[in-house]
């Protein structure tokens, strides 16, 4: 008889982690009002387990979280410095670290480890994900939202000059799914219907286009993932063997995209201007974090789903449910969009952890870093993993937050290089938050009198920027990007 859990990694595709629905005392610290999100399983699970809303991103990009995620290192160790690269096939993932172990390993919607490639296979199957951890009969993995329809859209083996040159298609007639979400389209006469409104939604105007799009509830991205979720669910022996499924919902990533059932369900709904945010623009800004609701509204239905799916395999109570996301979103916060940058909306991710053994009910002001998760579900599974070595298990915690919370790490890190221009790092220490950039310029918060971030007291506590800068150096020094990292 089996006595590790099975392991259920739902992880939507930028939710910022203030967009939850946090207890009073909580959004008191964050400086908001509750948000009017009728998100009930997601609340089930918080009943259930324990809610961590100190928890960023190692990094605030697709490709790079993911790749920390699944080597437990942080972003200037994982070797994959932006969108345009992959998860190194020669580091260890915990995927694989599970399925040696004995566990079946699957996942679900768009993984982005091997983004670069731009290779999903019909199926979801390409013979990279065998050699990232995954079993081929539970994996069904597909690009996101803007990928799946530059793939399908582009001839990426064009010549000139004796170069590989990338060229748009002209002719519609030419396109071709190259993922199975697409395929799926295609197959039912829908692909180019989905990518004309898709292109109608993206760019920095386009995406005031909130309208409803044509395809039915039925055919909608993140509803292919969560039928493909409940499928993969069905697909696991029933013999006591533990498994583990990741299912990477594309949305609330842009383009805010709904139907008309999603857009319906919260037309009426209030939902707040962003801080500091561009006043003339402010009521189709507010449609746009209104189809952003919608969109983790969504989800929350389709976790609704593996919920009744769970029960029905009687294995809710041996299951180990993380809730998470690799990046945030800034939703026209300060006038900014979409992530990549140091402030809060971007970097601050939604954390929920329930399963046997965990306490239930409970909040954790622990100083997480996404990519803890590895270390947590390495040690659920009763497994070790020396590689993941900037992961610290979060299963003290779990078991006793009141205790463990302040034991977790004393301080928490993030960095990206867009490009070596606009490279930024940063560290908190839950209290004072240092942000630096390329020419090391250092922005000092105080988070307990200013939680959005809004003024530089840098000049006032030089020595606080000096102790935050020398543990931030020290954490990065020796690293892959650690010459393109401000010091």
């Amino acid at each position: 008889m089996n006595t590790h859990p099975n392991i259920l990694l739902i992880f939507p595709d930028q939710h910022r982690g203030d967009w939850m629905p946090y207890p009073p005392q909580v959004l008191e610290k964050l400086g908001m009002k509750a948000l009017e999100l009728h998100l009930p399983n997601i609340e089930r699970l918080m009943v259930q387990g324990v809610t961590f809303h100190e928890c960023i991103t190692p990094a605030p990009v697709c490709a790079p979280a993911r790749a920390c995620l699944a080597t437990g290192l942080k972003y200037s160790f994982s070797r994959c410095i932006n969108n345009g690269e992959n998860t190194p096939l020669d580091q260890a993932t915990f995927f694989q670290v599970l399925r040696d172990g004995g566990y079946h390993v699957g996942g679900v919607g768009k993984f982005d480890l091997q983004k670069a490639d731009r290779e999903f296979g019909l199926d979801g199957w390409i013979p990279k994900h065998e050699m990232y951890g995954f079993d081929q009969p539970y994996t069904c993995d597909n690009a996101g939202k803007n990928a799946a329809c530059k793939v399908a859209t582009t001839d990426f083996y064009s010549w000139k000059n004796g170069r590989r040159v990338s060229r748009k298609i002209k002719d519609p007639d030419r396109y071709r799914a190259a993922d199975p979400y697409l395929k799926y389209l295609e197959d039912k006469g829908l692909m180019h219907l989905h990518i004309k409104e898709q292109r109608e939604r993206s760019g920095p105007l386009a995406m005031f286009n909130t309208s409803p799009v044509s395809l039915k509830d039925e055919d909608y991205f993140d509803n292919f993932v969560g039928n493909n979720a409940l499928k993969m669910l069905d697909a696991f022996p029933r013999d006591g063997t533990p498994w583990f499924l990741w299912v990477n919902f594309v949305g609330p990533h842009d383009p805010f995209d709904v139907t008309e059932r999603m857009k319906d369900s919260i037309e009426d709904r209030y939902i707040p201007a962003p801080v500091q945010g561009n006043s003339e623009l402010e009521d189709g800004v507010v449609d746009i974090r209104r189809n952003y609701a919608a969109a983790i509204e969504n989800i929350d239905r389709n976790i609704g789903l593996m919920f009744e799916k769970l029960e029905e395999r009687g294995e809710l109570d041996n299951t180990l449910i993380i809730y998470a996301s690799d990046h945030g979103e800034m939703l026209g916060d300060f006038s900014r969009w979409h992530k990549s940058v140091p402030f809060r909306g971007a970097t601050r991710v939604p954390l929920i952890i329930s399963g046997p053994g965990i306490a239930r009910g409970k909040t954790s002001d622990a100083l997480v870093e996404m990519q803890d998760l590895t270390a947590t579900i390495i040690e659920f599974a009763g497994l070790s993993m020396p590689s993941a070595r900037q992961s610290i298990s979060l299963k003290p915690v779990l078991e006793d937050p009141v205790s463990n919370s302040q034991y977790h790490r004393t301080f928490q890190t993030s960095a990206l290089v867009p490009n070596p221009a606009t490279a930024w790092s940063l560290i908190s220490d839950g209290k004072f938050k240092l942000i630096l950039s390329r020419d090391s310029t250092a922005t000092l918060i105080d988070l307990n009198q200013d939680p959005w971030e809004e003024h530089d007291i840098s000049s006032e506590k030089p020595e606080k920027v000096e102790e935050l800068r020398n543990l931030l150096n020290d954490t990065y020094k020796g690293s892959k990007f650690w010459d393109l990292l401000p010091k």
